[in-house]
């Protein structure tokens, strides 16, 4: 791999961490307001608050599919 490769990795790598915790401290700064909600927040939601944002979900996906591209690339280009 070139040095423009490595460096996209690095950037990649960099913005995912970076928005993964953002998602996450967003998560638990809404969680600690103290603010009157309109609709009641259903039981399994509230259990299980993280795994059922969309977000965060979406965060796990790219990363998954970030590192099967990283995988593939050390493998064929090795």
């Amino acid at each position: 791999m070139d040095a423009v490769t490595v460096s996209l990795i690095v950037l990649v790598t960099v913005i995912l961490i970076g928005s993964l915790i953002m998602t996450l401290r967003t998560a638990y700064w809404v969680k600690k307001r103290e603010a009157v909600q309109d609709a009641e927040i259903s039981t399994k939601v509230r259990e299980h608050n993280l795994f059922l944002n969309p977000v965060f979900l979406t965060y796990v996906f790219a990363g998954v599919v970030w590192a099967g591209t990283i995988i593939y690339m050390v493998m064929a280009y090795s």
